[in-house]
């Protein structure tokens, strides 16, 4: 049986996995795993320093810490790329003709514009400026941009400033994603960030939060919310059952999205 070779693309994000999940990887064993000379793992390593989302040290590489990994905007819309446009899919079909739509810098929101677009007399509301472009671009849709103090680390308006003007709107429904989620909390490693979403989730009245699977098994230092003050919390696959437990009583706000799901 022939060895599948990785795209590049993919040899990236395998590199970045292993780097989150072990702390410490080496050259010698990528070299290894993915069947690739050391030049190209060290080609590969450099890249991905550059791209802030690991520190490369001699024969090999160390994880950056978790509020720099994870505000590398690009590095973040890569990143489970197929898990996020499921999940955007269905987040849309919860939203209805005429709702005010709020977004945030999630990078899993963006690939839920194309699909907003077809429906008719959307407002949306965000401090993301990616997401501020992408709406812009699409005259169906009208765009309120939120602003605020500028964080460049994650192309994004917070702080008080952006709160206030957040607090004068009716949110009709509210779309969020965060950085890690333990037990039956979600956290964020930035603390204008969390506010903000905080503040985002009083002035909404549905409250929906995407997280591929990926987002419990991490850690951040600023709490952000319970899950069970969301009407929904969307995942792209089954939880094991020990997550589970821990979601306590919000286990019933979970709604897995399956990759056939239509």
């Amino acid at each position: 049986m022939g060895t599948v070779t990785m795209s590049k693309a993919e040899r990236l994000e395998k590199i970045s996995a292993d780097v989150l999940a072990q702390g410490e990887v080496s050259v010698d064993d990528l070299a290894a795993s993915l069947g690739v000379s050391r030049m190209t793992i060290h080609r590969d390593l450099e890249e991905l320093e550059n791209r802030g989302v690991l520190r490369k040290v001699r024969n090999g590489a160390t994880a950056q810490p978790s509020s720099v990994f994870e505000s590398n905007v690009e590095f973040r819309v890569n990143r489970a790329a197929a898990e996020k446009e499921r999940l955007a899919a269905h987040a849309c079909t919860l939203v209805e003709a005429g709702d005010v739509i709020l977004l945030d810098e999630a990078t899993t929101l963006l690939p839920m514009i194309p699909h907003l677009a077809e429906i008719e007399g959307l407002t949306i509301v965000s401090n993301f400026l990616p997401i501020q472009a992408a709406v812009s671009r699409l005259p169906k849709l009208r765009l309120i941009g939120l602003c605020g103090e500028y964080v460049q680390q994650f192309d994004t308006f917070s702080g008080p400033m952006c709160e206030t003007s957040i607090a004068q709107l009716r949110i009709n429904r509210y779309f969020t994603s965060t950085t890690a989620i333990d037990g039956a909390t979600a956290y964020h490693p930035h603390p204008l960030l969390a506010a903000t979403k905080r503040a985002m989730m009083k002035a909404s009245v549905h409250r929906y939060l995407l997280a591929d699977r990926s987002k419990f098994s991490r850690t951040a230092l600023y709490r952000v919310a319970d899950l069970d003050e969301f009407d929904r919390v969307l995942v792209d696959a089954p939880l094991p059952d020990e997550r589970i437990k821990a979601l306590g009583s919000a286990r019933d706000r979970v709604f897995v999205i399956p990759p056939d799901h239509s």
